[in-house]
């Protein structure tokens, strides 16, 4: 589990929100919370945050809000208006990553929704856009570029012949606090 997502959780949850939705174009096996994966997926270390949020507030999270869709503007947008418009809806959306934050802003413009009176909004990745729309974007920024490095110069070594490459070592996330998470609405 990442710390930051959990972080993410409880900022959401102190903030009153318990219908939090979570947008992702992983596949739906990547973001599955129980049982092993074949490889780790950071949509289920992300997930998982938010679960244990959930759990450890004598909470549960309802896994009805996890929207795993295609790689296109259209599903997203869908997922969008899917979690805003149905019988119970979610008060405050995760996009996970900044392409999908992209989509799901431009969703609540075509809703007239506004950030965060009426739905507060979490992205991961910090890209420079997020800083300039109003309110500022709340993210999980990521080190990208020690990512990138760290799996270059591990996939370097394997290429290399190495048959104990390099360790990848911890790149922890960090929450950014700004303005468009809100109290959840009643």
């Amino acid at each position: 589990m990442e710390p930051a997502a959990r972080e993410a959780a409880d900022h959401l949850l102190d903030l009153g929100h318990r219908r939090i939705g979570y947008i992702t174009t992983a596949d739906s096996s990547d973001v599955r919370t129980d049982g092993p994966h074949p490889l780790p997926s950071p949509v289920a270390a992300r997930v998982a945050g938010l679960v244990t949020g959930f759990t450890e507030r004598g909470l549960t999270w309802d896994p009805d809000l996890l929207r795993p869709c295609r790689h296109d503007e259209a599903a997203i947008r869908h997922a969008v208006l899917d979690l805003l418009h149905g019988p119970s809806p979610a008060t405050a959306l995760i996009a996970s990553d900044s392409l999908i934050g992209q989509v799901v802003l431009g969703a609540l413009q075509e809703q007239d929704l506004r950030i965060p009176d009426d739905v507060s909004v979490l992205m991961y990745d910090d890209q420079p856009w997020a800083r300039l729309v109003t309110p500022p974007i709340t993210v999980v920024a990521q080190p990208t570029y020690d990512i990138g490095y760290a799996a270059g110069t591990r996939l370097a070594a394997l290429i290399g012949g190495a048959t104990n490459p390099p360790p990848l070592p911890p790149l922890p996330a960090t929450l950014i606090r700004r303005g468009s998470i809100g109290p959840a609405r009643s």
